[in-house]
């Protein structure tokens, strides 16, 4: 894994989101991806970023894994490994894609779907517990509504930690850093560089 060391800033004041972790996976090349994890404070700053090796599924396991090879490395080869290796402590997960949505099956922490408005998104669900999804405006209107959706089975999620998530959507974009991971990615890529085991 990749390690970047940052300073740590200070928090002005307590709050249940104090740190944030969002989680990209891209494609850099055909068929080749690496996946990122970018650790912020509650304004964005970030404190820590650590990514996967090139990730390249063979011919057979495309066969094997079929339509769940993408849940299957976003969830197995990118964010659990990452998650384990981040030495910062995170208060909430954020995801644009939606094969990483299981995840939260797997960690303690609430875990948020973020898409901009009018974006559909198709999570897998229970069709007798559709999963909640709340329209957030930012309270500054510097930044486009998006839409949260949690997991089915966490539906909590969202009302337990949405006065601080209203909060930290009114210091910055939500949505932002995962452009963040992915220009970061592609410069590692380009670059060759392996991330330390």
């Amino acid at each position: 894994m990749d390690n970047q060391s940052l300073p740590k800033p200070e928090a002005s004041q307590v709050r249940t989101l104090q740190t944030l972790a969002f989680i990209s996976l891209t494609e850099l090349d055909r068929d080749v991806f690496r996946g990122g994890v970018l650790v912020t404070d509650f304004q964005g700053k970030p404190i820590e970023f650590r990514c996967t090796s090139a990730i390249q599924p063979s011919a057979v396991q495309k066969i094997l894994y079929g339509s769940t090879l993408k849940a299957h490395m976003a969830v197995e080869l990118t964010a659990r490994p990452l998650l384990k290796a981040v030495k910062e402590k995170y208060d909430a997960v954020f995801v644009t894609q939606e094969e990483f949505i299981e995840l939260r099956k797997n960690i303690q922490k609430p875990l948020f779907l973020v898409a901009k408005q009018g974006s559909t998104l198709a999570t897998q669900q229970d069709p007798d517990t559709p999963a909640k999804s709340e329209l957030l405006s930012s309270p500054s209107g510097k930044f486009n509504p998006i839409v949260l959706t949690c997991h089915w089975q966490h539906a909590d999620d969202i009302s337990a930690t949405l006065p601080d998530l209203t909060s930290v959507f009114a210091r910055f974009d939500l949505i932002e850093p995962f452009s963040r991971i992915e220009k970061a990615l592609k410069l590692l890529h380009e670059k060759g560089v392996v991330p330390n085991k």
